[in-house]
């Protein structure tokens, strides 16, 4: 990954390190007691889990372009006191997320003890695992907060920029963004940062708070007042020969609250002049991504100027594809294949690398065969068959607001997907979201895993039934040849256990309105097993 840290300041300037962190007065009584080797990394910012269940934080309350780079929490785990997997679950994707670690209050009170599998876990991931006194209830969280927050504080108004730019070379690619950059400088500066084109019309910007709901264009341009903040602009580039420069873009910091300073003005216009330098012109001006990231999450007006840049009438994308290569795959052929393929089925056609996966938006269908066998006979030429895993199948995109809800869908549930169907590489987003409701409904209600699987129970006992069941329904789709070829069994084998199975649980397997209710408990049936 490249190294922006030392490429651009060539200093070895370091944030507050968490082995600083344990020897304020606060957390002089706690332990280190899993992810020690973590003690050596920086921290940024902190915040508390008090909803610590990983499956419901992705579902209502993560973004897809989250990243918490050097972030500590504090927790006491109670929403999943007694459930050592969800702990396990929480620190894996909090660690994903770039939380350095969490600091457990109340254990013995709350929590009976750190199970052995959870510390494992964050040994195996090097997250930092801070355990409080145990059985002491005379601590408080707001000791440790004042302490720890005045600590960053006094650190982000001396010197923040060599520590941004050392969190910034370590982001993954995926999230080397201008947006990234910016949501990082409005924490450290507690301001919205914006950037503007020679138009006066807002590029980026990154929000502070995250739900602040100042209008930020009429803040701009002088049409509504902050009584008590500030508001600050700098032009990007002006004194360099940068190809990014050759168009006028400015900085503005937007305080609703209180004044900065010049070095701190310096500081940020030096954090967003070195990323546009190394990170180049991507990290900028208009793409794909951007019109896909912005459409994803349901910002309509940068959506519509980006799409108008391109020429795209954004009001015909109605169809979202979410594409998985294989390990042998690359991007670049896979989007400049599937750009090609796309153009000659839709009048607009939007494609770019998202994450580990690319995502097609397209619109204005031009062809006379079914719009739904698009994506199955691009899946079945030699091309795919050879770099694509999966792919996921959104039509109907009726709303905005509907193509981050599914790609949100998707992403945070797509191991359950695999898990369930396995032998597939086409996904309807209908099937998609059986699975989910499903999973759902498993974590939600212990009601919801017996009355499905009560279905199943004349069979379970019989692993060769049961296998045979799970594959025709879930993997060949009610296919006897198909079943037979994934079985490497014989039609007539598949047909004899069929008709077993179909005497046992008393139905037809071959009618659809008899075989759904033993479709979505197998649907269970995988996703327990």
């Amino acid at each position: 990954m490249l190294n922006v840290y030392n490429a651009k300041l060539g200093v070895d300037y370091l944030g507050v390190k968490l082995e600083e962190l344990m020897k304020l007065p606060s957390l002089q009584g706690a332990t280190v007691v899993a992810g020690k080797r973590a003690l050596e990394k920086e921290i940024m910012s902190l915040s508390f889990l008090e909803a610590c269940d990983m499956s419901q934080l992705r579902r209502n309350v993560l973004k897809p372009d989250e990243y918490f780079l050097g972030e500590l929490d504090i927790t006491s785990l109670y929403t999943i006191k007694d459930d050592p997997e969800k702990q396990c679950e929480l620190i894996k994707g909090m660690h994903d997320l770039g939380v350095v670690g969490i600091i457990v209050y109340y254990v013995g009170v709350f929590v009976p003890r750190l199970d052995d599998s959870f510390l494992q876990t964050a040994n195996e991931i090097n997250f930092a695992i801070i355990q409080m006194p145990v059985n002491d209830t005379n601590i408080r969280f707001n000791e440790a907060v004042t302490e720890i927050s005045q600590m960053l504080f006094e650190y982000r108004n001396s010197e923040f920029e060599p520590l941004i730019m050392r969190k910034l070379s370590e982001v993954p690619k995926w999230s080397q963004t201008i947006e990234t950059a910016l949501k990082m400088l409005a924490d450290a500066l507690n301001s919205n940062v914006v950037i503007t084109n020679g138009r006066n019309e807002i590029e980026y910007s990154a929000r502070w708070p995250r739900n602040s709901e100042l209008n930020l264009a009429e803040s701009i341009n002088g049409t509504e007042k902050i009584c008590d903040g500030s508001i600050f602009s700098v032009e990007l580039g002006e004194k360099n020969n940068n190809e990014w420069a050759e168009d006028r873009y400015d900085l503005w910091l937007v305080k609703e609250r209180g004044q900065l300073t010049d070095k701190q003005l310096q500081q940020a216009k030096d954090i967003v002049e070195n990323v546009l330098d190394i990170w180049g012109t991507s990290s900028l001006h208009v793409t794909y991504y951007s019109l896909i990231w912005g459409i994803l999450n349901n910002e309509s007006d940068r959506s519509r100027r980006v799409a108008s840049k391109f020429g795209i009438d954004i009001k015909k994308i109605n169809v979202m594809w979410i594409v998985s290569i294989n390990s042998i795959g690359d991007f670049k052929e896979v989007i400049d294949n599937l750009d090609e393929y796309l153009k000659e089925c839709y009048e607009e056609v939007v494609i770019d690398h998202i994450d580990d996966h690319i995502v097609v938006m397209c619109g204005g269908y031009k062809r006379d065969k079914a719009e739904n066998n698009v994506c199955n006979e691009w899946l079945d030429g030699d091309f795919a068959k050879k770099q694509i895993e999966t792919v996921v199948y959104c039509p109907k995109m009726n709303e905005l607001a509907d193509f981050g809800r599914s790609y949100r869908l998707v992403i945070m549930h797509r191991l359950a997907l695999r898990k369930v169907f396995p032998n597939l590489r086409f996904f309807s987003l209908v099937k998609c979201e059986y699975v989910v409701k499903i999973a759902r409904g498993l974590e939600d209600d212990s009601n919801t895993s017996s009355n499905l699987l009560g279905f199943l129970k004349p069979v379970k006992k019989n692993e060769e039934l049961m296998h045979t069941l799970c594959t025709y329904l879930l993997d060949a789709q009610r296919d006897l040849q198909k079943t037979s070829e994934l079985l490497f069994v014989h039609r007539n084998t598949v047909k004899y256990r069929l008709k077993r199975i179909s005497e046992i649980l008393g139905c037809d397997l071959s009618i659809y309105d008899e075989c759904f209710a033993y479709y979505l408990a197998c649907i269970a049936y995988r996703l327990i097993n």
